[in-house]
């Protein structure tokens, strides 16, 4: 089911998984960089130096040399993004993390999906 949240499409992939598997599809119509909508998965991952997953954006169907040359652009939307569903996400899924990690999907799963 999707969830609309601050303007935001929320969409938790499957809810049979574990939590800490779990993965959130995220539409967002980004109007001051891009103009068009922005697609993340928003999903735990386990990082060096960390007892306990983090969440990650992971920026979906966007050109790599794309996301390479608007980083700061799409750091931006994504700020945007978590500023607009963390209220809704620690309402229904408790602590969720100020600081946040973001990157392509290249990086993240290896190949786009």
């Amino acid at each position: 089911m999707i969830k609309v949240v601050n303007d935001v499409e929320v969409l938790l992939a499957d809810e049979r998984r574990e939590f800490v598997d779990q993965v959130f599809i995220l539409a967002y119509r980004d109007e001051n960089y891009f103009h068009k909508l922005i697609l993340v998965d928003l999903r735990m991952v386990a990082v060096v130096g960390q007892d306990e997953p983090s969440w990650i954006y992971v920026i979906k169907q966007v050109d790599y040399q794309d996301y390479c040359s608007n980083r700061e652009s799409y750091a931006a939307v994504v700020c945007e993004i978590h500023n607009r569903v963390r209220p809704y996400l620690e309402e229904s899924y408790g602590k969720f993390g100020r600081c946040i990690l973001a990157d392509h999907e290249h990086n993240v799963y290896g190949q786009p999906v």
